[in-house]
């Protein structure tokens, strides 16, 4: 399995600005994203690129996961994805 993943780091989103973003997709590094919605709702997200086609994995809501544990759930699901266990 091919993986393309972005092997720089972007910096860290700060933990008290995750509420005060703006809607639309933020980097926090190394493939991991909060989505911030119109309605105020936030969300993780692990996005990656595989066969030419972008793919999204929830992480959860901002609210029930921390930046800690979605860092954590990133680094996990990186870590399996590159020995091919999901696909």
């Amino acid at each position: 399995m091919s993986l393309t993943s972005a092997t720089r780091r972007a910096p860290y989103l700060p933990e008290d600005l995750i509420w005060d973003l703006e809607p639309g997709l933020h980097a926090d590094g190394a493939n991991l994203y909060l989505r911030v919605l119109e309605t105020g709702s936030r969300s993780w997200v692990f996005v990656i690129y595989h066969d030419h086609r972008r793919r999204e994995f929830g992480l959860g809501g901002a609210r029930q996961v921390s930046i800690r544990q979605a860092r954590l759930k990133a680094r996990r699901l990186r870590e399996r994805l590159a020995r091919g266990a999901a696909r």
